[in-house]
């Protein structure tokens, strides 16, 4: 389980479910900039809801990975 990412990830969800907008965008750019030690499917998927988030603007939570 890649610790760091997924601590930031949940994170990035608890900002958007609590209407901290600006908090969450700014923690998911940073997640999108970090660099992957060694690859998994988990943060691909991270990396892929986050730029879906940060491209699109979005405040409303999303479902969480699954």
């Amino acid at each position: 389980m890649p610790l760091k990412f997924f601590a930031k990830y949940m994170l990035v969800e608890i900002y958007r479910r609590t209407n901290r907008k600006k908090e969450a965008l700014l923690l998911a750019k940073n997640l999108l900039t970090m660099p992957v030690k060694v690859p998994s499917q988990i943060i691909t998927d991270i990396k892929q809801e986050m730029t879906v988030f940060v491209n699109s603007d979005l405040a409303s939570p999303a479902p969480l990975l699954k």
